[in-house]
């Protein structure tokens, strides 16, 4: 009880529940995978992360020290399943000290594993640069290792965010284009 259900723009579902104990409750996270061995070949050898359960239909690993551990969810799909990411089925991030970011390249090219974006500044004018990596893993999800530093820097709560996001939203005419769309769904429906 007490869930919210949200839709992105791409039309996938979400279920939102509210923690009663954030500090208590480990997050998870469960993805498909077309192969286990090969996905943890990947999670647990390249990234360390520690598999804590393992069974024929899933296998759970950790990572993180010192913090409520994060669990990733590896379920293997039936041999003759085909794995379908869709539109937008995202990336998973992971936050690092900057100097280490070089590292976990080298280690995914000597592997053979897939460097999507290798290691690059991202400037936002204004606010702090980020070091990223971002690799793929055996099934194409892309994780993207993000420079701890920049991050911290780039995270911190902005004082004025509503009052931008709303001036952003009054000029961006987003407000005419919802009502466009819903006027044409309304159309093709009675037509």
């Amino acid at each position: 009880g007490g869930g919210r259900k949200v839709c992105s723009p791409d039309g996938y579902t979400f279920m939102l529940f509210p923690d009663p104990h954030p500090s208590q409750t480990p997050m998870s996270l469960a993805l498909n995978v077309t192969c286990l061995d090969a996905s943890l070949g990947y999670w647990r050898d390249l990234l360390g992360m520690k598999v804590v359960e393992q069974d024929k239909t899933s296998c759970t690993l950790v990572c993180g020290k010192g913090y409520t551990p994060c669990s990733l969810i590896l379920t293997p799909l039936p041999s003759d399943t085909t794995l379908n990411h869709g539109y937008a089925y995202g990336r998973l991030a992971f936050s690092c000290p900057s100097n280490q970011l070089r590292a976990i390249e080298a280690a995914a090219v000597e592997r053979s594993y897939d460097v999507l974006t290798p290691f690059l500044n991202l400037d936002t004018p204004g606010k702090a640069t980020v070091q990223v990596v971002i690799l793929g893993d055996p099934d194409g999800f892309e994780t993207c290792f993000v420079g701890d530093e920049g991050f911290r820097e780039l995270s911190k709560t902005d004082p004025k965010a509503d009052i931008l996001l709303d001036k952003a939203i009054e000029s961006d005419d987003s407000v005419a284009w919802f009502e466009i769309k819903a006027t044409k769904k309304t159309a093709r429906k009675v037509s």
